[in-house]
Order: structure tokens, then C-alpha cells, then sequence
């Protein structure tokens, strides 16, 4: 375990010290975008959410990575890289609702707070679809909610 880490640590370490030049940003997005490696994609976006906070390709690979199932129980730091961008758009809202209901822990903690900081920047149309996504996401857990307490009641009889 103590080797794991200490190898995670390195790579993230090299990451780091990569140059920061835009001239290096298809190269990073092509590593983003192929790597399997978990530490490496997360230490990437968080790297490129430093050197081009503004870069639509970069936003988009992001949420499609978010959404990818290969990145699963690794999101995080993916999450944790899109919120140095602009993602007031259709696509992340909807995303970050995607995660706040059916993320893990840290994904929905990280949605939660993201979309908390968007909704007082909001226009009135943008709060509206929000607010339709989010009640037909509550809907859903609602309905299981109802099938869990039902089979702990059918537990307690």
C-alpha cells in the first residue's frame, strides 16, 4: 500500500512540473482524453484548468469524461477541475445534477456545492429548467425511498 501511494505521489509530482504553455495544450488533452490512469486524468484537469481556464474543448472533454462510465469512482478530481471553469451551460447543469443524484459521496457533495454557487448567478429561465431537473431526479429517489420503507416495514411485521 505505502508503495502505491508513494507512486500515485510521483506521477502526480510529474504532472506538476510539465510546462504550462499553451502551445502544450493539445498534447495535455490528448493525455486527458486516453490516459486509464486515474492520478494522471485528474492531475491533467487540474493542470489545464490552470493553463486555459476558457477552453471549450477542455470543458467538453471534461463532462464527457464525467459522464463516462471508465471514470467511475474517479470523478472527482474531474469535478474538482470543472469548477475553475464556466459551467453555467446546459450540459454541465445538467451533468452536476446527474452526479448530485447518482454520484458517489464526493461527486454529490462536489455537485451540491457547485450548484449552490451557480443558482444566485442564474437567470430566471436557467433556475426554471434546474428546478425541473432537479424535482424529476427527486421524484425518482422518492419512489425508492417509498420501496425502502416499505420493504422495513414488511422487515418489522
Amino acid at each position: 500500500m505505502l508503495q502505491y501511494n508513494k507512486n500515485n505521489d510521483n506521477l502526480g509530482k510529474c504532472v506538476e512540473e510539465l510546462p504550462r504553455h499553451k502551445d502544450m495544450l493539445p498534447l495535455y488533452l490528448d493525455i486527458l482524453k486516453n490516459t486509464d490512469n486515474h492520478i494522471i486524468r485528474g492531475e491533467m484537469a487540474y493542470l489545464i484548468s490552470q493553463m486555459a481556464p476558457d477552453d471549450e474543448n477542455f470543458k467538453a472533454l471534461l463532462i464527457q469524461l464525467i459522464n463516462s462510465p471508465n471514470t467511475e469512482r474517479a470523478r472527482g478530481s474531474l469535478l474538482y477541475a470543472l469548477q475553475f471553469l464556466d459551467y453555467s451551460d446546459d450540459a454541465s447543469v445538467d451533468m452536476l445534477c446527474d452526479q448530485l443524484m447518482n454520484g458517489n459521496w464526493e461527486c454529490r457533495q462536489k455537485a451540491f456545492h457547485m450548484l449552490g454557487q451557480l443558482i444566485p448567478k442564474m437567470n430566471g429561465e436557467s433556475k426554471a429548467k434546474l428546478e425541473k431537473s432537479l424535482t424529476e431526479h427527486g421524484e425518482i429517489l422518492a419512489e425508492r425511498l417509498d420501496m425502502v420503507e416499505e420493504l422495513i416495514d414488511t422487515i418489522a411485521e
